[in-house]
């Protein structure tokens, strides 16, 4: 069985959208991409369902019963549709932080399915190239503070028809670290 080092014990901060570690906030992956790439959504309501999606994924993959409006249904229809078999869950949105660079984050989740580990984020939009940045800038951090190797990451993208997902398997790794090392730097600046 896989014996968990210590985690960092990060503060996550609903209402501010803000993490803490050892009373020092740190800037999250998404608030670092979103803010250099001037990204905003232009109506909360799709910022909110997401979050009401990922939260109701959360409690399936730990065998509660999701709270499922309507209007996230087809959604979890479709997330339902993944092979889940064999996976052993080693984190859920759980808070890390990367001390070597300064930036935190809460990747959807990391299993391992008996090959390897793999660390997936759930989308319910369309792909966005930033959405590369982000799970990079997640595996590296989940890989220091669980000291484990993640040996796929993977974008879900979550049919809001109740149709299988889209998986993408992140390629082309450190030229999307390289990017979000240098969003970084602008964000810091």
């Amino acid at each position: 069985s896989l014996s968990m080092p210590n985690i960092p014990e990060v503060k996550f901060d609903s209402e501010t959208h803000t993490y803490k570690y050892k009373d020092i906030t740190y800037p999250s992956v998404t608030q670092i991409i979103n803010e250099v790439m001037a990204y905003q959504y232009s109506d909360m309501y799709y910022a909110n369902r997401g979050t009401r999606i990922h939260e109701a994924i959360g409690d399936i993959i730990q065998g509660e019963i999701p709270l499922a409006e309507d209007d996230i249904t087809e959604f979890i229809a479709s997330f339902n549709k993944l092979d889940r078999a064999n996976h052993k869950i080693i984190a859920i949105e759980t808070p890390l932080v990367n001390l070597e660079y300064g930036y935190c984050g809460a990747p959807d989740c990391i299993f391992n399915d008996t090959r390897v580990n793999v660390l997936r984020d759930w989308k319910s939009g369309g792909y966005k190239e930033s959405h590369c940045i982000q799970i990079v800038a997640y595996k590296k951090m989940a890989e220091m503070c669980y000291n484990i190797s993640i040996g796929e990451s993977e974008l879900v993208y979550l049919s809001n028809r109740g149709y299988k997902p889209k998986i993408e398997r992140l390629t082309e790794e450190e030229k999307y670290f390289k990017l979000f090392l240098e969003m970084l730097d602008i964000y810091n600046f």
